[in-house]
């Protein structure tokens, strides 16, 4: 009993905090401030914020709509188009300094992979990776210049669509 008498004020200004105002001000020196509590002096504006987004998480047990989603997924597999591949980071021509040789490639697919492709990676020509994703982590890469190049397959094998060839140069210290 002495539980609820304490959980209910903490529910009541939970609840009353996320109804609080937001105030925005900046100092002489360009600094911006965000704060719950309006600045001293009336320099400071409250800040306007957009509805929070909501995931309806319940499962729906209306056989229409399943079987509508599983026709579109099968009208997906059945037809896969693909817009564009492109490979966002690194830029075609960087230059990358890490002595770990730690290198992130991460590519750009419209529209999203669909449930059955895999995006195979290449470097210097030769498949490093592949998988169900558009990132990729390499690790230990040699020092200097490489090519990357990533193309997606269905589950037969058959190449979908596939990037153009870039390349980055990895900078690495030298240790004698």
């Amino acid at each position: 009993m002495k539980m609820i008498r304490w959980l209910i004020p903490i529910l009541f200004m939970l609840l009353c905090s996320a109804h609080a105002e937001i105030y925005r001000s900046v100092d002489e020196e360009g600094n911006i401030t965000l704060s719950s509590q309006p600045p001293p002096g009336s320099k400071g504006s409250p800040v306007k914020l957009s509805p929070i987004n909501t995931v309806d998480g319940s499962n729906s047990s209306n056989s229409t709509n399943r079987t509508d989603s599983s026709a579109a997924n099968e009208d997906e597999e059945s037809n896969p188009n693909y817009n564009s591949i492109d490979i966002n980071q690194p830029e075609d021509g960087a230059t990358i300094r890490n002595n770990s040789g730690n290198v992130t490639i991460t590519l750009a697919l419209k529209p999203a992979l669909q449930t059955s492709h895999t995006v195979h990676l290449m470097v210097d020509g030769d498949e490093i990776a592949s998988g169900a994703f558009t990132t990729f982590q390499l690790n230990n890469v040699d020092r200097g210049t490489h090519e990357v190049s990533a193309e997606v397959k269905d589950a037969d094998g058959e190449t979908l669509i596939k990037t153009d060839s870039i390349s980055f140069s990895l900078l690495r210290a030298h240790v004698n």
